[in-house]
């Protein structure tokens, strides 16, 4: 679907532009394409695409929580953090967000924030390996 915008340039004059809307199915394939990036290891690739998925999608937690991924891989911990704090904002059931927030937490040397965010996902499903792997390793580093 495309949608019409007007807006006002700095000096006054009208601008239009046509833009991409909203496309579940381009969001998909925007995702599709950021995966294989990610499983290249070309990063910011990925993230270009599931930004791309995100602006066709934008209530789809999944892109958010991928985008985090990468932006981990990138240590853009700060982004990352947000990204995974939306997908749950989006879906507080989200497991695998749950999983993703606690290890960039633990890399930036949250571990408290870390222990929460791992507990959470078990609270959610209680056998969830990323979870309860990330929860060990984290209680191991505070004991040291």
């Amino acid at each position: 679907m495309t949608t019409f915008r007007w807006g006002i340039l700095g000096t006054g004059a009208i601008a239009t532009q046509f833009t991409e809307g909203l496309d579940a199915a381009e969001g998909e394939a925007a995702k599709a394409r950021g995966n294989a990036l990610f499983k290249e290891g070309k990063f910011p690739g990925a993230v270009k695409e599931y930004t791309d998925a995100i602006a066709r999608d934008p209530a789809n937690p999944v892109y958010y929580a991928n985008r985090g991924a990468a932006y981990t891989k990138l240590m853009d911990f700060v982004k990352a953090k947000r990204d995974c704090e939306k997908a749950l904002e989006l879906n507080p059931r989200y497991v695998k967000a749950f999983s993703r927030k606690g290890a960039i937490e633990f890399f930036m040397k949250e571990y408290h924030k870390a222990m929460t965010s791992y507990q959470r996902g078990i609270d959610i499903s209680p056998d969830d390996a990323e979870c309860n792997a990330g929860l060990q390793r984290t209680v191991a580093r505070i004991q040291q």
